[in-house]
């Protein structure tokens, strides 16, 4: 049963997932806090649950609240929904969005998973492995060469997330051993396992270096606001 299959059968519980995925579905920490307000409202009996009112529990401005929102719009991880309660029409703000994403995102992992070879075949990765590092010109310590097979057997990497942080370990001009572990303890702590996570990262930084401003909100969003909370 996917995510959004779950919330619309009413299993009202965050998914462990969600949130260790939130930084591949959501471009601020506060946008999330912000949806977990409406996702509380689309799965109890809240009523509404107006900008002030949040602002008040967060302790910030009504302006920051509804810059959150303006995100969470325009970003297409919620949607402002017309309901019928008993006779009457509702305005809401849906957030089965992020929940449909995030179902995606499982998706597509699990698919790039099926496709990579078996990290069982980590003895017939070393030599190609080793050899790569034979061609960037780095002579290998036992240590490191310990570092490596335990990487590829205990730890299950990839031998192409390796080869990827000597890539960059040569592109940056450090050749220093700890600074390519750094690299690779770097992705495991992000959950990045595979070249496909990697590219999808690079995605995101690109996409998000030029916030440097807030977003002006769109006067269509104001006017909804307006509308709900006066």
């Amino acid at each position: 049963m996917s995510f959004l299959e779950q919330y619309q059968k009413g299993q009202l519980v965050l998914p462990a997932s969600l949130l260790l995925r939130y930084r591949q579905l959501f471009s601020k920490a506060d946008d999330f806090l912000v949806w977990q307000f409406f996702y509380l409202q689309n799965t109890t009996k809240y009523d509404e649950l107006p900008p002030d009112q949040i602002a008040a529990a967060l302790g910030w401005s009504v302006e920051a609240v509804n810059q959150s929102i303006t995100n969470l719009l325009t970003q297409e991880l919620m949607a402002i929904r017309s309901i019928n309660l008993n006779g009457l029409e509702e305005t809401i703000f849906d957030t089965s969005l992020a929940l449909k994403k995030l179902d995606q995102l499982d998706k597509n992992t699990k698919a790039v998973s099926e496709q990579e070879p078996s990290h069982q075949n980590s003895q017939e990765s070393l030599p190609s492995l080793l050899a790569d590092f034979d061609q960037a010109g780095w002579v290998l310590t036992s240590f490191e060469l310990e570092d490596i097979q335990k990487w590829l057997q205990e730890e299950q990497l990839s031998p192409d997330l390796i080869r990827e942080a000597l890539r960059e370990s040569v592109y940056s001009g450090t050749r220093n051993w700890r600074y390519l572990s750094k690299i690779l303890l770097n992705w495991q702590r992000e959950g990045i396992r595979s070249l496909a996570d990697i590219e999808q990262r690079r995605e995101e930084r690109e996409r998000l270096q030029p916030e440097r401003t807030s977003t002006p909100i769109p006067s269509s969003i104001l006017d909804t606001m307006d509308k709900l909370w006066g």
